[in-house]
C-alpha cells in the first residue's frame, strides 16, 4: 500500500467520523471543545465545517503540531479532566 492510498483511506475515515459528529453537534458556527485534540486533525475538519474549535491536549508537542495544522483555532496545553474553557 502506498502512502497516497493510506492518506486517502485516512481522509475517508476522518470525513465519516465528522459526519457522525455533525449529527449530534449544534449547527455551525457553534463553538466546540475538543478534549484530547492531539495534532488537530479533527479540529481541522470541524473548523473547515464552520465551527469555532478550542483544542485541549496534555502534550505540549501535540499542541505545537495542532497550532501548525490549524492556526486559526485556539489550543491549550492542559488536562482534559479539568479544562479551562472560555465560554466565548
Amino acid at each position: 500500500m502506498t502512502s497516497r492510498t493510506t492518506d486517502w483511506a485516512t481522509l475517508v475515515c476522518e470525513r465519516r467520523g465528522v459526519r457522525l459528529l455533525l449529527d449530534v453537534l449544534p449547527s455551525a458556527p457553534a463553538r466546540v471543545a475538543e478534549l484530547g485534540c492531539g495534532t488537530g486533525t479533527l479540529t481541522r475538519l470541524l473548523t473547515d465545517a464552520g465551527y469555532g474549535v478550542g483544542g485541549f491536549d496534555f502534550s505540549p508537542e501535540m499542541i505545537r503540531r495542532a497550532r501548525v495544522k490549524v492556526p486559526e483555532a485556539q489550543f491549550v496545553v492542559g488536562d482534559a479532566a479539568s479544562p479551562a474553557l472560555d465560554p466565548r
